[in-house]
Parts: C-alpha cells; sequence; structure tokens
C-alpha cells in the first residue's frame, strides 16, 4: 500500500487509462507565412515540410524570400534564400530542432508598400490644403 490514494485506485471492467506520450517537441515558424505557430517536430520533419505544414509562404514574402532559422541549442542563425530551398533536396540538409525558430520577413517592396499606404492619407490632406489655401 502507497501514502497517496490515487496510487490504490481499482480499475473495474470498462475503465480506461491515459498513458501520456513525451511531451511532443516542436519548431516554430513565424512571419509570412500563411498559418504561423509551432509545428510538431517529426523524423521526416525537413525545412521545407516545415514550412508546408505552416501552410507555406504568404505573397507579402516577396519573389525570393530569405528564410532565417535560430538555431536555440547552439546560439546560431541561419539563412538560406528560398531559391535554394525549391531546389531538389534543397532545405534536407537544415535540421530542425525542438525550439528552433524558422522566420520569414516581409520583403522590402511590400514595406515600401505598406509606408505609402500610410502616407497616401496625409499626402491627401496636404494636396487638398494646398488646394484650398489661397
Amino acid at each position: 500500500m502507497s501514502s497517496s490514494p490515487l496510487s490504490d485506485v481499482r480499475l473495474r471492467r470498462g475503465d480506461k487509462i491515459f498513458v501520456p506520450i513525451d511531451q511532443q517537441q516542436f519548431v516554430s515558424v513565424l512571419g509570412q507565412v500563411l498559418k504561423p505557430g509551432p509545428v510538431a517536430i517529426t523524423p521526416n520533419l525537413d525545412l521545407r515540410m516545415a514550412l508546408t505544414q505552416a501552410g507555406g509562404i504568404s505573397d507579402e514574402a516577396g519573389e525570393n524570400p530569405t528564410i532565417h532559422i535560430m538555431q536555440t541549442a547552439s546560439n546560431q542563425e541561419l539563412t538560406i534564400p528560398f531559391k535554394q530551398l525549391i531546389k531538389p533536396n534543397g532545405g534536407r540538409e537544415v535540421t530542425l530542432h525542438p525550439g528552433d525558430v524558422v522566420f520569414i520577413p516581409k520583403s522590402g517592396f511590400n514595406k515600401v508598400g505598406y509606408v505609402l499606404t500610410k502616407l497616401s492619407p496625409a499626402a491627401t490632406i496636404i494636396t487638398l490644403a494646398a488646394l484650398v489655401a489661397p
């Protein structure tokens, strides 16, 4: 007998026992992907598969985004151009580890477009003020 009452629970017919498996381990895929968030590490997970599970790269990443991989265990950062990733076996040489972060930044062109959309209302007001002023 144990001192814990839970350790002496008797099982009955039809009882179900839940035995948790080891905690799953994840990498984080963030930035310009369609479904940013954690991706579970599996035996066949490579960089290409991790990006696929995150929904793929969004349009705001641009034509050839640079993929940044922050490896937390070794405190290193890898950068891989997207065009290298889509070549045969591209991305398979990158081993992802629990806690790694894969980040796809917004393209420079989209950053400029964002700034212009924010400036557009101000430019419109200034233009109208110049036209109205005597």
